[in-house]
């Protein structure tokens, strides 16, 4: 094996731990869905986590003027009727605690 080879398996090993990807929840069960409007006129809603699993809280805001605001929504209505988990991700800007924005939410079985 040649010298650069084994450079690009050393580095790759050393960085295969790394994420990049924005926080996620885990497994979480939705418990509280609150639709709200602000002075402004805005639409959002937030939702209650059953634990604090990412951004060291458990309320979340959907933005609904967002791209996929309202499908996000849905799909988190549709998960606390049925009582099923979800994986929550939230925006690649970063937590900011309460009312971290939500990027996507996947239902689970």
């Amino acid at each position: 094996m040649s010298k650069k080879c084994a450079f690009i398996l050393v580095l790759s090993s050393l960085f295969s731990g790394l994420s990049f990807a924005a926080p996620e929840t885990g497994v979480v069960h939705i418990t509280e869905v609150r639709p709200v409007t602000n002075a402004s006129g805005e639409g959002f809603a937030i939702i209650v986590t059953d634990s604090v699993a990412a951004c060291n809280t458990d309320h979340f805001k959907i933005n609904f003027a967002l791209p996929g605001g309202k499908e996000i929504y849905s799909t988190v209505l549709a998960a606390l009727i049925a009582n099923k988990p979800v994986n929550v991700e939230l925006v690649d800007s970063g937590c900011v605690g309460w009312g971290t924005s939500v990027k996507s939410v996947s239902l689970r079985r």
